[in-house]
C-alpha cells in the first residue's frame, strides 16, 4: 500500500514504550513520506502541540 500522494504529512507520535515507537515509526515510513515526531512522554507530547511545530496528526498511547 502507498500513501506517498499524500505528501509530507508530521504525524506526533506520543508513545512511552520504545519498541512499540520504533516498530510504528518503521510501518509508517514503509507507507509514505511521513515525517513521524517522537514524543517519550505526556509533557513532552504537549509542549510540541504547544509549539510552533505544524502537526497533521497525532498517534497517541491512552495507557501512557
Amino acid at each position: 500500500m502507498s500513501l506517498k500522494y499524500l505528501g509530507k504529512k508530521n504525524i506526533l507520535l506520543a508513545e512511552d514504550d520504545a519498541f512499540n515507537a520504533q516498530l510504528v515509526r518503521s510501518l509508517l515510513k514503509k507507507i509514505s513520506n511521513f515525517n513521524v515526531i517522537m514524543a517519550h512522554d505526556g509533557k513532552h507530547t504537549l509542549d510540541i502541540l504547544e509549539s510552533e511545530q505544524e502537526i497533521d496528526m497525532l498517534l497517541l498511547d491512552i495507557r501512557m
